[in-house]
């Protein structure tokens, strides 16, 4: 009976190692996604600067030499 109890406890300490890693698994997957959303936020960021940088530019130009 005492063995019955301490498999029980092993195999509740099992599962739960398990459900712990299946937790684990789910919150890496969570932060790659995260991660990736993340570059992507960054590469829009960077090209609505360059786009910005562009538009400085041509005003630039267009005041400079004033193509009216």
């Amino acid at each position: 009976h005492k063995e019955r109890m301490l498999f029980t406890k092993d195999h509740l300490y099992l599962s739960h190692k398990e459900r712990t890693e299946e937790v684990l698994e789910l919150y890496d997957e969570l932060t790659l996604r995260f991660i990736h959303f993340n570059n992507f936020i960054c590469l829009y960021q960077m090209f609505y600067l360059a786009i910005l940088k562009l538009y400085n530019i041509i005003v630039l130009i267009y005041k400079e030499y004033g193509f009216s």
